[in-house]
């Protein structure tokens, strides 16, 4: 379950600056806790990555090897250019729960319970984690928001959501996130949830984005993704925002896709919801 990511919604004003947990970004100014007071025993440097961590982490570890790899991966899916300079992303990991809480709640008690986050402005890209059961899934995603906004920082919150999404349940499984699709199931049945491209072009305040909006951007993520004509729209309307010239993907859509709403239900369906749930769509 996601139950813990989707809380992490939580935010404050600080000078101000918007800061935003798990994957949601911080513009503004940058606090002066972050990047400073951290103990790191090693860095490592694998391109845009720079690996601090308050404990030993091997230099050939296989989940810092496959972040590495995730870049490859992420320009194939994208279309994105990393090839030309990029800030740097600082992953700052911490070797358990009391080491990451003490050096957050020099800040605010807002980061309280949480696992990782990323944070940006106009000179950094920073991550935060706490290495634990989940670390592989928290890096893949938090690691999609650090590349996607070094070449594309204008990129909306949904596309962006739901690519991190789609890359943390990692390789192999073709993006397919099995919590996603038993939380949209229920919230369809219950009558909670219908799908609608439009709304998810419509959020940008990432405190107001609830479960069900990851959920649904991830879904709309995946099922572009899954027929060569909408990845090819996927892949020419993210490029548009590595050279900020970002078009609204709706009426792109609906060019493609007759009933996309509609359609999406379908490919929730051949995911695993019940097909009573669409029958009538």
């Amino acid at each position: 379950m996601y139950t813990v990511r989707f809380n992490l919604t939580s935010v404050l004003q600080w000078c101000p600056i918007l800061i935003a947990i798990t994957g949601i970004l911080l513009f503004g100014c940058r606090p002066a806790l972050f990047g400073t007071g951290f103990e790191s025993a090693e860095v490592l440097s694998t391109g845009e990555l720079r690996v601090h961590s308050d404990f030993e982490l091997p230099r050939k570890h296989p989940l810092i090897q496959e972040l590495v790899d995730q870049k490859r991966r992420l320009a194939k899916t994208t279309g994105l250019n990393f090839s030309t300079p990029q800030l740097p992303i600082d992953v700052y990991l911490f070797r358990d729960r009391d080491s990451f809480d003490d050096f957050t709640a020099k800040s605010s008690s807002a980061f309280a319970g949480r696992r990782a986050f990323f944070i940006k402005n106009d000179t950094m890209l920073s991550i935060y984690a706490v290495w634990g059961d989940r670390i592989a899934e928290d890096l893949r995603h938090e690691v999609t928001h650090g590349y996607l906004h070094s070449v594309a920082p204008s990129i909306p919150l949904w596309i962006d959501e739901g690519m991190a999404e789609f890359f943390e349940v990692g390789p192999g499984t073709g993006g397919l996130n099995q919590a996603h699709v038993h939380h949209l199931a229920a919230a369809f049945e219950a009558g909670l949830w219908t799908p609608s491209l439009g709304r998810m072009e419509s959020l940008f305040d990432p405190t107001k984005f609830s479960q069900t909006d990851y959920a649904e951007a991830w879904l709309w993520t995946h099922f572009l993704l899954s027929d060569p004509k909408t990845a090819a729209l996927v892949r020419s309307q993210i490029q548009r925002y590595q050279n900020k010239t970002g078009v609204p993907w709706t009426a792109k859509v609906h060019h493609l896709v007759h009933a996309p709403n509609q359609q999406l239900l379908k490919h929730l369906t051949s995911l695993g919801m019940p097909q009573h749930g669409t029958e009538n769509e």
